[in-house]
C-alpha cells in the first residue's frame, strides 16, 4: 500500500510509553464524527496533565506522510524486547487502526526501532 492510500484509510494512532518509577505519556489521534482529535497525557499516575486539539486536514496528512514514508513504522517489528530480564524499564506500544478494521500494532520493553527519535520528532510536530 502506498503512503498516500494508509494515510487516506487510517482511523486512529495510538501510542504510549511507562516506566518504573510511575511515568506516564499517551499519545492519541483518531477520527470523531466531529473532526479529527488529538489527546495527550503525560506526567506521573495520577497527576498527569491531559490536553485535546483539533488536527487539521493539513497536520493529519504531513503527520501520517511521515511515519508511513519516512519512518516506516508499517515495517515496524510486533515486540521489541531485550534479552536480559530486566522489569523495570520503559514499555512502549503503538497501535494503528485502518478503515477495514486491520490494525498494525508494535511495541517493546527498553528496545527500539532504529528511527525512535524520529517517531518521537513526529509526535512533537503533531503535538
Amino acid at each position: 500500500m502506498t503512503v498516500s492510500n494508509l494515510t487516506a484509510n487510517v482511523t486512529a494512532f495510538e501510542f504510549s510509553i511507562t516506566g518504573y518509577i510511575g511515568k506516564v505519556y499517551s499519545f492519541e489521534l483518531k477520527e470523531t464524527d466531529s473532526g479529527r482529535m488529538l489527546n495527550t497525557e503525560e506526567g506521573s499516575f495520577g497527576s498527569a496533565e491531559k490536553k485535546s486539539k483539533a488536527v487539521s486536514e493539513d497536520e493529519w496528512n504531513d503527520f501520517f506522510a511521515k511515519i508511513f514514508g519516512e519512518l516506516k513504522v508499517m515495517d515496524y517489528a510486533g515486540r521489541y524486547e531485550r534479552e536480559d530480564l530486566m522489569i523495570d524499564g520503559e514499555y512502549w506500544k503503538m497501535l494503528i487502526t485502518f478503515r477495514d478494521g486491520s490494525v498494525k500494532e508494535s511495541g517493546g520493553n527498553s528496545v527500539y526501532p532504529e528511527n525512535w527519535d524520529g517517531l518521537m520528532d513526529a509526535l512533537d510536530m503533531i503535538s
